[in-house]
């Protein structure tokens, strides 16, 4: 039988008026993440647009029409990580 692994968390905030905040489970600025399995929680609250996940060839997004929590199992690659709503937006460098 495996082990569970616990995966470390990244919480993504879409605010009311469309910006993007992206933090680590302990409330900090995430500048830079290293490659690797991570949870994306993902908290909505823009009726104006989706937020929208990028790194290397996978996208996910909320749509426009969703307000509310979701959760992403995700795997970053080495790149750029890529949360945006419109032209607004956070980039983060992996590596």
């Amino acid at each position: 039988m495996s082990v569970p692994v616990k995966l470390p968390r990244l919480i993504a905030v879409l605010t009311p008026r469309g910006v993007v905040i992206l933090r680590s489970a302990s409330g900090k600025k995430v500048g830079k993440l290293t490659p690797g399995d991570y949870v994306l929680r993902v908290r909505d609250r823009s009726r104006r647009c989706g937020l929208r996940y990028r790194n290397g060839a996978v996208t996910r997004r909320t749509g426009v029409a969703f307000v509310g929590p979701r959760a992403w199992r995700v795997t970053i690659g080495a790149g750029v990580l890529t949360l945006r709503c419109g032209a607004r937006g956070v980039r983060v460098p992996v590596a």
